[in-house]
């Protein structure tokens, strides 16, 4: 006789079969029943982190540097309402997250009942489905098999989701399911054919879609081959290295000028054929002009594009003409020499150049908020995907330390770094300690210029920008935490080295100045598309 499993046990199983491993969750008597079945679960770990919020960045973080799906877990009413701005952030940015909360029992509902996340209460279902687009109610067991299609459909897809269990639906037992299969993608046997033989001046658009359906090798050997210019959003990042010479960086926060150029039939120097693949809508209509031919790649038929690494078929004159656009695009990048006039701290180019000099290129870097985001984003050159993890569409605070937890117990052998302001770490400084609670041996490198510096920026703001001054080394003393400090760039190379060498979880203090350095504030304003100075020019 088959044996009966739980509805929570039939939701981890699925999870697990999709090759999840952990749940990241703040435990709660809505729950209970879950985390009873996490405690023996054989192929997923409870992750137990000090707030909902952190859990579901957590999770997010996992999901981002893996390439999987990922589960976050709470109770309903304040623990859901707390998780929701994590969840907009997984919707913004396409990440697979199946959020599961819990409610009073059913019979319960309606009735004034304490935590009661109904109709009568905080209605998670439909804040839920507000949010993200796709919410699930288990009313009855019956209800389970629909729930779980509907939910494998739409982590498939690339999109966060949810699911509200009441609490006797979780113990509710029903017969084992089917699981269902992985996503299967058809493939061309035959060679893709591409209209390109005259075009002189050709881009390869790669968004996060694409991840995981081609080798980065084969992309790489394709683009190089054929002498086509690659421009990644900020999600796919790394697909190709960015020090090879087929790239033209990146459009997104802080976009590189020469992808921008290439784009933007105004430039001089555009493109005379865009192919775009696993692109979002709005990003191609964001920041491709509409006169330049677009060619949408289905990212199905990837694959067969990168077996086209054969140049014989080009005539060699057009080859060299592509070959040569690109190399004209080269001197729009960004240059940049630390200045020598004095300065207060470390400066944010000395730090993450020595970062990156002396960490592998798998290292993974996670942005916070502000401006240590607007330095990584234009000093971190990926050589791999899934290594520059940041929100891409919302950039909330809190993000990046907390996603560099799941990302380190998602891929643990390999350095993650998390990047975070001082008022981040206001926010969500506590999860350092899930961070020691679990193994996961993050390098916390704590940027501290006891502002919110972007205010410093903005005319009228520079009085709300001041924050009181925290002693780190006491915090992290009081977490049990190895810390650094450092404030100043002849101690730089020392602090980082000592960071890298440290066993476990690790807090590197440095003390920044208030303002980006000069050569990156230039670089920063060299995007185009200014959503600030558009914002003040509608006010005036």
């Amino acid at each position: 006789m088959t044996r009966k499993h739980t509805i929570s046990r039939t939701f981890l199983d699925a999870m697990a079969n999709l090759d999840v491993d952990k749940a990241f969750l703040v435990p709660g008597a809505q729950v209970d029943h879950i985390v009873r079945e996490l405690n023996h679960h054989p192929d997923i770990e409870p992750v137990m982190a000090l707030h909902e919020l952190g859990a579901a960045y957590m999770a997010i973080g996992y999901a981002r540097a893996s390439g999987k799906p990922a589960l976050a877990i709470s109770i309903g009413g304040p623990g859901s309402s707390y998780m929701m701005g994590a969840a907009i952030s997984a919707k913004a940015d396409r990440v697979p997250v199946l959020f599961i909360t819990g409610d009073v029992p059913s019979r319960h509902r309606g009735f004034g009942e304490f935590q009661d996340a109904g109709p009568a209460g905080t209605n998670d279902s439909q804040m839920f489905l507000a949010a993200i687009g796709e919410s699930h109610i288990c009313h009855f067991v019956e209800d389970v098999p629909r729930i779980l299609s509907a939910v494998h459909a739409t982590l498939a897809d690339g999109r966060p989701c949810h699911v509200q269990l009441p609490i006797d639906m979780q113990n509710a037992t029903l017969e084992p399911q089917p699981l269902n299969p992985e996503k299967q993608l058809s493939v061309r046997q035959k060679d893709f054919q591409l209209p390109l033989e005259e075009k002189s001046r050709v881009v390869l658009m790669i968004g996060r879609s694409a991840l995981g359906l081609v080798e980065p090798q084969a992309l790489h050997a394709f683009v190089k081959a054929q002498q086509i210019g690659v421009v990644t959003d900020l999600s796919a990042r790394g697909i190709i290295p960015e020090s090879s010479k087929q790239s033209l960086g990146f459009v997104g926060f802080n976009s590189d000028p020469r992808a921008l150029d290439a784009l933007n039939s105004s430039s001089g120097n555009f493109a005379d054929m865009v192919l775009t693949v696993g692109v979002r809508r709005e990003t191609i209509k964001q920041y491709v002009s509409p006169d330049i031919p677009i060619l949408k790649i289905v990212p199905e038929d990837l694959p067969s594009l990168a077996r086209m690494s054969s140049p014989t078929a080009q005539n060699p004159q057009v080859l060299q003409t592509r070959k040569d656009w690109i190399a004209s695009l080269a001197c729009k990048k960004p240059l940049f020499e630390e200045s020598t006039s004095p300065r207060t701290g470390v400066s944010y180019l000395r730090l993450l150049r020595t970062l990156t000099a002396r960490l592998p290129t798998a290292t993974r870097y996670c942005l916070d908020a502000g401006q240590i985001r607007r330095a990584g984003s234009i000093l971190i050159s990926c050589e791999q995907p899934r290594t520059l993890i940041q929100s891409d569409s919302l950039s909330p605070m809190g993000y990046g330390l907390c996603a560099s937890i799941g990302a380190k117990l998602a891929c643990p052998n390999d350095p993650v770094v998390a990047l975070i302001g001082d008022g981040s770490m206001r926010m969500h400084g506590m999860e350092v300690a899930t961070a020691i609670r679990h193994q996961a041996s993050v390098i916390f490198v704590l940027v501290d210029n006891c502002a919110y510096a972007s205010l410093l920026n903005r005319e009228g703001m520079e009085s709300h920008a001041e924050l009181m001054a925290v002693d780190w080394a006491m915090f992290a003393r009081s977490n049990n935490l190895p810390c650094i400090a450092v404030d100043n760039c002849s101690r730089i190379d020392d602090a980082v080295q000592e960071a890298i060498d440290t066993q476990g979880p690790v807090l590197l203090w440095v003390k920044v100045g208030r303002l980006l350095d000069a050569e990156l504030k230039q670089a920063h304003q060299l995007e185009y598309k200014n959503w600030l100075s558009t914002l003040q020019n509608i006010k005036k």
